[in-house]
């Protein structure tokens, strides 16, 4: 439609294309106006976000260190990560993830 009513050539035929928006969307005229004037932008492809490469050998020890302590957040975490990962492998709950630490 909006294709169509920017090529019309007279303001007949825009007046035409505007009666058919109103009666067929139901739009107050001045806002088919608009519409029709101002297309709807096309919307920009979400970026992708990038595994954490940084961390990631370390991301299972920090998940099992986290699910111990239920899950706190990162505030409560970061503190007591690295000696509650160390009790933890000294009770031999770590044994997998040991050369992480």
């Amino acid at each position: 439609m909006h294709q169509r009513y920017s090529q019309a050539a007279s303001r007949t035929e825009k007046s035409q294309i505007i009666d058919e928006v109103v009666k067929m969307l139901g739009y107050n005229r001045k806002y088919a106006i608009y519409v029709l004037n101002n297309p709807i932008p096309a919307k920009k492809p979400a970026k992708k976000r990038s595994k954490p490469l940084k961390y990631l050998k370390a991301l299972p020890a920090i998940q099992l260190v986290w699910e111990a302590l239920d899950y706190p957040c990162a505030e409560r975490l970061h503190p007591v990560l690295l000696s509650t990962a160390e009790l933890l492998a000294s009770h031999g709950t770590m044994t997998h993830i040991q050369d992480t630490l």
